[in-house]
């Protein structure tokens, strides 16, 4: 019996050393993450984002921009485009304040230390609850997979503007965008945070020119996140339905389009794109249409899409049906790879 008392004793002291201590628990936690992306001067091409730190334990903390996007199965080199990278860290007080309109000026600055090419890392001292990561990004490239900014408009591929922490790619959070009031339209399959009034209100032209409006969103995760391109600006939107699915097409830029013709075509291609599956896995679906002098191209995500097109070519037939094709080809990769795929993907 004695024996097999100490037996017993030494198992359980066994098990209990192995189990985790609070601490070590608490430290291996991934901070949750906030966004906040500034566009307060379009025409300079930068945006101003911040991620906020939250739930963070002393130790180091790394930072990365990604080296894909979403639909795009090439090495993309999206840190090229950063600059001024800074941080402060924030006690438990400090940490309890919302995002301010321009980078905080309080708290205890931190160095980042570049690690390698895309990578950031930060220190995080005893007594700082918090932290915030910011950076400018520049955007003048107008592709389906890359983000443009300029006075006119705004289009964030996300993967190519928001970093993420090592570790906290599954966590959920939020993003807020901070752009000007003169822009009225903004196309996502990004979940709002609230329906937000729209403000009746009469505005200078210096204070359209210099103001700013605020849009919030949630994400689930990194992934849904870069997964969701924004569209801002000033632009036509038009609407239709698939399977009871409700479907926003945004036209950005100005074109020679058909509209009803353009709304009854698009239908009709989805429509029988999802027939070939006969199930529907969304509950909205976005198409962001970029009306451009010459070029083309689709990028394909998980609930929209980014096309382009030539403005002047829906009168000519021969376009228009390849327009109609691309459609069909990126709208149908919300099954076949978005979520029919190779395990390798």
């Amino acid at each position: 019996f004695c024996i097999m008392l100490r037996t017993i004793y030494a198992l359980g002291f066994t098990l209990i050393s192995m189990l985790p201590h609070s601490a070590e628990a608490k430290q291996n936690r991934a901070p949750r993450v906030h966004y906040n992306i500034n566009i307060s001067d379009p025409k300079s091409h930068y945006a101003d984002v911040t991620l906020r730190l939250e739930d963070l334990t002393p130790g180091s903390v790394d930072i990365y921009m990604p080296v894909w996007t979403p639909g795009s199965y090439l090495v993309r080199e999206f840190a090229k485009n950063v600059e001024s990278v800074s941080a402060r860290g924030l006690s438990l007080e400090e940490s309890k304040m919302v995002f301010a309109e321009e980078p905080l000026n309080f708290g205890a600055a931190l160095s980042p230390i570049k690690l390698d090419k895309n990578t950031w890392r930060l220190t995080i001292p005893k007594n700082v609850a918090a932290a915030e990561f910011h950076y400018r990004v520049y955007c003048f490239e107008l592709s389906v997979r890359t983000s443009f900014i300029d006075e006119d408009q705004a289009l964030l591929n996300m993967a190519s503007v928001l970093m993420t922490v090592k570790g906290a790619e599954q966590l959920g959070g939020d993003l807020s965008i901070d752009y000007p009031v003169r822009w009225f339209s903004h196309a996502t399959a990004l979940e709002p945070a609230e329906d937000l009034p729209t403000a009746e209100k009469e505005y200078t032209e210096s204070e359209l020119r210099s103001l700013l409006k605020r849009r919030d969103f949630t994400y689930p995760n990194f992934d849904d996140l870069v997964d969701a391109p924004v569209q801002l600006g000033n632009f036509t939107k038009f609407n239709f339905d698939v399977n009871g699915v409700p479907h926003e097409v945004a036209m950005v830029g100005r074109n020679n389009a058909d509209v009803d013709k353009l709304r009854d075509d698009m239908q009709l291609m989805c429509r029988t794109m999802a027939k070939v599956v006969n199930d529907h896995p969304c509950k909205r679906y976005t198409f962001i249409v970029q009306n451009v002098e010459a070029g083309g191209g689709g990028l394909e995500h998980k609930n929209s899409t980014v096309l382009m097109m030539s403005r002047w070519g829906y009168t000519d037939a021969a376009r228009y049906k390849g327009f109609l094709g691309l459609v069909a080809h990126e709208y149908f990769h919300l099954w076949n790879v978005k979520r029919i795929r190779p395990a390798e993907l």
